[in-house]
């Protein structure tokens, strides 16, 4: 992987974690407030260097600020270029916000692989419930920090509900026949050991979704058959309403790209077919950062969808 040079942050940019908790006195929220839109976005690989950040969605009101660690050996704890993208994409394409009062259930997206969990919160934030998933070191360390405040975050805005994100251990090594699904809420958890107390309140039966999202997990090729298996499963299930599936990339090594799609088409009947990149570009610059950022630091992600 090309590794740019960093820039420095400015830290009238980043936010101290004290802003987020600190008492509900007016003032405070006032300064949260101002501090969150003055918040710059910064290509991810500009920002890997900093523990913490505040990535902003001017088009929605929204901000959430972001944990991220470099000392777990994991590439999914830090903010990464494909779930920039995909967000303009996502905001344009259901940037429709579910309204609390509907009638209507929410409309229910899993997350494969969410990382700092940017994705999931802002389809929380556009009316979803949500279910966001990885593994350890990323799921304690990142994801369900970052949820958890995030998700109180829009709570107390009044622009989500408490239910909202679910996060679990979802590992795509784990064969679809070990999984275990809450029997109410209905995500699923896979990992190689579950106490006897867990599996007691699980279920083997599996939920809808309407949407299914991915973003920066075609990069290790021992793991590119296990996302696609899992991919297939979730997809092929449903027999009678399919979800959409969105899955976000950087063309690293083209090869690499173009070998994992084969294989998707031929081996795991999944036909995914490649956003047109004009159109990508055109979202990106109207409903995120595109316009202000080199063409150079984003022209080589990609969006598929299925």
């Amino acid at each position: 992987m090309t590794r740019r040079a960093t820039k420095r942050v400015k830290k009238e940019q980043m936010l101290k974690p004290d802003d987020i908790d600190s008492g509900s006195d007016a003032s405070t929220n006032e300064d949260k407030s101002q501090s969150y839109e003055k918040a710059v976005n910064l290509p991810a690989h500009q920002t890997k260097h900093l523990p913490e950040l505040v990535y902003h969605f001017p088009c929605i009101d929204t901000s959430f600020r972001l944990t991220q660690r470099n000392d777990t050996n994991s590439t999914g704890s830090s903010l990464w270029l494909s779930p920039q993208v995909l967000s303009s994409f996502l905001i344009h394409t259901y940037g429709k916000v579910q309204q609390k009062d509907s009638s209507a259930a929410r409309k229910r997206v899993l997350e494969l692989g969410s990382g700092t969990g940017l994705l999931s919160l802002l389809m929380a934030r556009l009316g979803w419930d949500t279910v966001a998933t990885d593994i350890p070191p990323v799921l304690e360390s990142v994801l369900k920090p970052n949820v958890e405040a995030g998700l109180y975050q829009l709570v107390n805005e009044g622009k989500a509900e408490k239910d909202q994100i679910r996060v679990c251990q979802l590992d795509w090594t784990v064969l679809p026949e070990r999984w275990h699904w809450h029997p109410e809420l209905g995500f699923p958890s896979a990992q190689e050991h579950v106490d006897a107390d867990t599996r007691n309140t699980q279920t083997t039966t599996e939920q809808h979704f309407d949407l299914i999202l991915t973003a920066d997990t075609i990069y290790e090729p021992s793991l590119i058959r296990s996302l696609l298996f899992t991919i297939a499963h979730l997809y092929q299930r449903q027999a009678e309403s399919k979800p959409t599936i969105l899955l976000a990339l950087e063309r690293r090594d083209p090869t690499q790209v173009n070998e994992a799609f084969r294989l998707a088409s031929e081996d795991y009947d999944l036909p995914f077919k490649q956003i047109p990149a004009k159109r990508v570009r055109k979202i990106f610059d109207t409903l995120g950062d595109g316009a202000a950022w080199s063409r150079d630091d984003w022209d080589g992600v990609e969006i598929w969808k299925l």
